[in-house]
């Protein structure tokens, strides 16, 4: 249900996008510190939630060693990552034109 989660990261100041591949320690991670159901029906998805997810990824990776509120400052957006196969956010509950 929440295989192939990616989220491309893109920097202010002209620093390399990074994709980050979310996993089940992010997800968990996420319901412990939001103390919200990842996929409760009904659930309205802010973007603080997405750029923690992405956050949480980068740092569990080591691609980003700084605090959440650091990461905020140095990105401009985090957006799906998407290719052939993934073409939407699982997270966001839009099917996708293949579903």
């Amino acid at each position: 249900m929440l295989e192939n989660v990616r989220y491309r990261v893109v920097f202010s100041g002209g620093r390399d996008d990074l994709v980050v591949q979310l996993m089940p320690p992010d997800f968990v991670a996420f319901e412990d510190h939001y103390n919200v159901p990842l996929l409760k029906p009904g659930t309205m998805w802010g973007v603080r939630y997405t750029y923690w997810l992405a956050w949480h990824a980068a740092k569990r990776t080591g691609v980003y060693a700084g605090e959440f509120d650091g990461f905020l400052g140095d990105i401009t957006t985090v957006r799906p990552d998407v290719d052939d196969e993934v073409d939407a956010d699982p997270l966001d509950g839009t099917p996708s034109p293949s579903s």
